[in-house]
């Protein structure tokens, strides 16, 4: 009989893959990958350690006022900006992110939650109608057994 012990890590850094087109004057949510769903379910518990996004879009589709702040809502509720948020897609900032420690309080979540990614604005979005964002919410799941 052969006594093998599993090395492997019970930990899985993922990104899950948001966007929205042709973003308005408005507060909105953005789509899962291809499937035009709001939200992932998540296989595994653990918690959201990230968001990266941008902005861009057809010709005039680069933000020239207002700013848009991406928030992460698990279980469909959203959440604060992290601590540490590098602030939303403005005029001089066409990209951005927010990181933080993994197990914060607030951004765990359990097998099977919901995931999503909506952006609040703050001032006045123009241009409307040619900007598109992309985002990726950053997870870093926990006891996985392998």
């Amino acid at each position: 009989m052969v006594n093998q012990d599993l090395w492997g890590s019970k930990y899985s850094l993922q990104k899950y893959f948001f966007s929205a087109t042709d973003v308005g004057d408005a507060s909105g949510t953005l789509v899962a990958g291809q499937s035009g769903a709001v939200a992932i379910t998540m296989p595994y518990e653990g918690s959201v350690v990230g968001v990266t996004f941008r902005g861009s879009g057809t010709v005039g589709g680069t933000l020239t006022t207002g700013t848009l702040v991406p928030l992460v809502m698990i279980n469909g509720a959203a959440l604060s900006p992290f601590p540490t948020a590098n602030v939303g897609i403005m005029v001089s900032q066409q990209s951005g992110y927010y990181t933080q420690d993994a197990q914060q309080s607030g951004y765990e979540f359990a097998k099977g939650s919901s995931i999503g990614l909506v952006y609040s604005k703050i001032g006045t979005i123009a241009p409307t109608s040619a900007l598109d964002i992309t985002a990726e919410v950053w997870v870093l799941h926990q006891n996985i057994n392998y």
